[in-house]
């Protein structure tokens, strides 16, 4: 009786060990996420490369509502000066501008700015150097299903007061945009919202028409899409496909991308189609019909190519013609001066 005793006391005990071991184990682990690495630096061999450098400056990615996620960053000051960083985290949302994607917003209702921190808002890089650190990101529990907005604004300005001369008149400033998606279901939404032709009736003489393609995303998600537009003739057959980059879309935004055809032929009546895929599904629009007239000295040659036969027949008939009458004439004056009287 006693050794079943003592047996269940020491299985008890092992279980009571492992679950502290266990226990203690995540509680290092999360700390480890929630504290960032700190601030590394590295001064670089070599020339400066004459640019200030952010890496990267888009970060897209899966967030578990609770759990902290941590982004690394690169900032590299190839700048013939030491300079100071001010960095910023700021709301960003799509952009009034229908051909561009983001820019600094005063509020989002997709903001995922406030569960963001650096280690430090400022930081001094010296020329040539490179520093390293952790975005640290926190999601909150409650998040619905979709993707969420936050950028980072770094402010780079020449550090001290001993510089001179060009060194003072550089200024420059980025932003990091962050798309944090949240776990489930999504909803996609994707369609061409409209589209346009610069001028439907083109003179020979503009070698170039643009087309424009506005794309809507309803989704709570963002889209990542490419394509292409494929323009024919009237006879049916493909005279040349523009590929689309790829671009995003945000969630609940309009983005209107331009596709410019260079050295179109000169004349005819050509039709054309955009299809677009996205990361879920395909869409496909006809685009406006453009025709194409020749130059005007195009015209004036094929005129003079269709006239002047014709022109010349009519000369040639009008001028036999004239020769038969003027020879009747001359003959029929002959006959009647020989049969005057007393010749």
């Amino acid at each position: 009786m006693m050794a079943g005793f003592v047996s269940s006391y020491r299985i008890l005990c092992w279980i009571v060990l492992f679950t502290a071991l266990w226990l203690s184990m995540m509680v290092m682990s999360d700390s480890a996420a929630a504290s960032p690495l700190a601030i590394k630096r590295t001064l670089n061999t070599g020339e400066p490369t004459g640019k200030f450098s952010l890496t990267p400056s888009r970060y897209e990615g899966n967030v578990i509502p609770g759990q902290p996620l941590i982004v690394p960053i690169q900032l590299y000051n190839g700048l013939d000066a030491d300079v100071q960083v001010d960095i910023e985290p700021v709301e960003i949302g799509a952009s009034e501008v229908p051909t561009s994607l983001i820019q600094v917003v005063d509020s989002n209702a997709f903001s995922a700015t406030s569960w963001i921190s650096v280690p430090s808002p400022n930081l001094d890089i010296a020329r040539n150097e490179t520093v390293a650190f952790d975005l640290l990101i926190k999601p909150p529990l409650n998040i619905p299903p979709g993707t969420n907005f936050a950028g980072l604004q770094f402010s780079v300005t020449p550090k001290g007061s001993s510089q001179t001369g060009s060194k003072l008149a550089f200024r420059f400033s980025g932003l990091m945009q962050l798309f944090l998606t949240a776990p489930g279901t999504p909803k996609r939404s994707l369609k061409v919202h409209a589209t346009s032709v610069s001028d439907s009736l083109v003179l020979g003489g503009v070698r170039y028409v643009t087309y424009e393609v506005t794309f809507a995303n309803a989704g709570n998600v963002n889209e990542h899409v490419n394509g292409s537009v494929t323009i024919t003739s009237m006879f049916g057959n493909t005279v040349t496909t523009i590929p689309i980059k790829r671009m995003i879309i945000l969630r609940g935004s309009k983005r209107t991308v331009r596709v410019t055809w260079t050295k179109p032929p000169m004349f005819g009546r050509f039709s054309a189609r955009v299809t677009a895929h996205s990361d879920a599904a395909q869409v496909r629009k006809d685009l406006p019909t453009v025709t194409i007239l020749p130059p005007w000295w195009w015209l004036v040659i094929i005129a003079t190519t269709l006239i002047a036969p014709i022109a010349y027949a009519v000369y040639r008939r009008r001028s036999w013609r004239r020769y038969l009458d003027e020879t009747w004439d001359d003959a029929w004056l002959e006959e009647d001066w020989d049969s005057q009287p007393g010749e």
